[in-house]
């Protein structure tokens, strides 16, 4: 939860003609299509207002002539039909074989599937074996006529043939996705709807609707046997050191100040307790001793109050590693505790609601937030963490008022400040409030000059800055980040997105994306955003092995299942330009890498 809007801003046809053929497609826009969806309510009127007229004016005739209209239509129906028999009898073998492909397509307009199968049958007969064009069409066709005679089998049948001679033919692609959609196939269906959009550049939308839906299935339940399965790890240092500072009243948080000052603390004599070995590994910042030294003080059982913090520290980092359901429990057993401090219970609270909301249940979480308020209503961490829960749902004024509670409680509480002046400036120019947009640029200002030296405040300018197209100063306050502190993996991800997107260098924006994880192994930014770059840019094997090592740092299942989804994307990408050839369109993932 510590700095979401930090962590969540890095993290996403055919020829048409007026034959048959068009109108069996989906997407055509055929006149043919038009008439056969809107033609009958039309004609149907125009006969009543003729029947009443003529009712009117002949009162004893009761034979109805047939009027020029309808015999122009006969004739047309006629002399299609001629052609078509002329086509059939020709002694050209192609004629012959269109003659049944156009007889099976007027059987296809009347709903006489069976028909149209016999004709499109015969049509796959009589063609010539080097006609590939044409056979490849007649096995499309009868694919679609199976599709409605549900004869799911021949329709996967027939579009293997029609791809095994033309290999980019998008309509079998797209026919064939759809089965595998009945059958729950989803890597099968994922991989034809895409093939279908890439060949279609990305303007076909009934694909591409049908390949997110895959990419969202088959991404949520890989995702839950990973996290299920897997071993949690602490994630990357400045993604720690963000979730430390989004609480300024945790009472383990104030000791950890006091240790760092060397300033004396309570009940410190005597060999260092687990819970104070685990404050060491806090400013160490070795991250990997913090729970089992919060163990040894909860096992040994000696001092109440370090059990009651040692508690809530190895609950907010189960909850960053990714052990939800252990946080829980360290939770429910501090909550169920007798005479806990009024701030570890809060604390407490707080995480419990954060666990809630990696569980998605919002609702929950908004209750257990409204439980600390009625503790501590005085308290600014609530208000900040519960504000950020708010921003997910997309609810912008109570978002805005709980920043702004966290800031009149505690002044000097950074995060509140700079993520309330980002909300307000955003929401400004979402919703063309020039007021509470200049309210926000304000309060940015204003920030800056309180917090002068602070990585977060100089990070969501940068953002703001970016946003606004003024990459120069984005660019300035990114590199004001990383000479601070040049371990700051994430402030090079986001110089290598501002290279993207300001100078379109890809070199430079890999450069940098690179050296982040040089600087630091475990930054899960990094590894999807240069995986997201490298399918972009073709290079499809290298996307993979990156996405695999963020899929193994992702934290939670919705995070597990976006990288998944972008993995399965790229190594479809791969199989696209072994099948299809390499002159594809490549995936269009914005330069920003939002």
């Amino acid at each position: 939860m510590a700095n979401l809007a930090r962590v969540r801003s890095s993290v996403g046809a055919g020829v048409r003609t007026a034959t048959i053929d068009a109108a069996m497609d989906p997407k055509s826009d055929s006149k043919l299509k038009y008439v056969i969806m809107f033609g009958a309510p039309v004609i149907a009127g125009v006969a009543l207002y003729w029947y009443m007229s003529r009712r009117k004016a002949v009162s004893v005739k009761k034979t109805v002539t047939s009027s020029p209209r309808d015999n122009q239509k006969t004739d047309i129906r006629t002399d299609n039909q001629r052609k078509v028999d002329d086509q059939i009898n020709s002694k050209d073998p192609n004629e012959n074989a269109l003659g049944y492909k156009n007889k099976g397509n007027m059987f296809f307009q009347n709903k006489k599937y069976e028909e149209a199968v016999t004709c499109y049958t015969e049509a796959i007969k009589v063609c010539p074996t080097n006609e590939t064009a044409m056979l490849s069409t007649f096995y499309q066709n009868r694919a679609a006529t199976y599709e409605n005679l549900q004869m799911y089998d021949n329709v996967i049948e027939d579009c293997n043939k029609a791809l095994e001679l033309n290999k980019r033919y998008s309509k079998a692609y797209f026919r064939r996705a759809k089965v595998w959609d009945r059958r729950g196939e989803l890597l099968k269906c994922l991989e034809d709807a895409t093939f279908c959009t890439i060949i279609e550049k990305f303007l076909h939308q009934p694909a591409l609707q049908l390949a997110n839906k895959m990419l969202k299935l088959l991404g949520t339940q890989q995702a839950k046997e990973i996290y299920n399965t897997r071993k949690p790890t602490p994630p990357s240092s400045p993604f720690i050191r963000n979730f430390l500072r989004s609480f300024v009243e945790d009472p383990v948080i104030i000791d950890l100040n006091a240790k760092r000052n060397n300033l004396p603390q309570e009940n410190d004599q005597g060999p260092p307790s687990g819970y104070n070995l685990a404050l060491q590994d806090l400013i160490a910042e070795d991250w990997n001793a913090v729970d089992p030294h919060c163990t040894e003080e909860i096992e040994k059982n000696q001092n109440k109050e370090k059990i009651d913090k040692a508690l809530i520290l190895r609950a907010g980092f189960s909850i960053i590693t990714g052990k939800v359901a252990e946080a829980l429990a360290d939770i429910n057993i501090l909550l169920s505790r007798k005479n806990v401090d009024i701030k570890v219970r809060v604390n407490g609270l707080i995480k419990k609601a954060t666990a809630e909301l990696h569980c998605e249940r919002l609702e929950d979480s908004l209750t257990t937030f409204q439980e600390a308020i009625e503790l501590d209503p005085n308290n600014a961490d609530i208000y900040l963490h519960k504000g950020q829960v708010l921003m997910l749902m997309d609810v912008v004024d109570e978002t805005i008022n709980n920043f702004s509670t966290a800031v009149s409680l505690r002044p000097d509480f950074v995060s509140p400040n700079v993520q309330l002046a980002y909300t307000e400036f955003r929401a400004g120019v979402r919703f063309a409030n020039a007021e509470l947009q200049n309210r926000g640029k304000k309060r940015f200002e204003e920030c800056l000059k309180k917090f002068p030296n602070d990585s977060e405040v100089m990070f969501m300018y940068s953002q703001l800055m970016m946003g606004l197209g003024e990459y120069d100063l984005a660019e300035k306050y990114l590199n004001e980040i990383v000479k601070l502190d040049p371990k700051d993996s994430t402030g090079f991800v986001h110089l290598g997105i501002l290279a993207l997107q300001a100078r379109h260098d890809v070199a430079g924006a890999v450069d940098l994306m690179q050296k982040a994880i040089e600087i630091d192994s475990k930054c899960q930014l990094a590894y999807e955003t240069l995986g997201s770059l490298y399918m972009q840019t073709g290079r499809s094997l290298e996307s993979i092995a990156l996405l695999e090592r963020g899929i193994a740092l992702a934290q939670t299942e919705a995070e597990i299942a976006h990288l998944i989804g972008l993995k399965t994307t790229a190594e479809i990408q791969m199989k696209a330009s072994e099948i299809l050839g390499s002159d594809l369109p490549l995936f269009p993932i914005s330069s920003s890498m939002n």
